[in-house]
């Protein structure tokens, strides 16, 4: 018997996340009506997190330090991660 690969977070498995003759594209529209975020997952071998609303708000009202500068503020995060959440403020106008 082969072993079923399961989220860490949830009973069920990733084959019981198919939905017959729905494409991903419908599932995650259908998703967005009903409410439901993406909250993040695993990308290319490496974990991604959705920012938060606070920590979009602590970014901003930081956004003079450099991103290794930064590291302290954002436990968890990389330098990677911190430095193109600032060009995505910067991009948006946001700041």
């Amino acid at each position: 018997m082969s072993k079923i690969p399961r989220n860490h977070r949830a009973s069920w498995t990733v084959q019981e996340l198919t939905l017959p003759g729905r494409t991903e594209n419908a599932v995650k529209l259908m998703a967005n009506k009903l409410g439901i975020q993406y909250q993040g997952g695993i990308i290319h071998g490496a974990r991604q997190r959705i920012w938060t609303d606070k920590e979009w708000r602590k970014l901003k009202d930081n956004i003079h330090l450099t991103p290794s500068g930064l590291l302290d503020y954002f436990p968890g995060r990389t330098v990677r991660s911190i430095a193109k959440a600032k060009e995505r403020l910067r991009k948006h106008r946001v700041i």
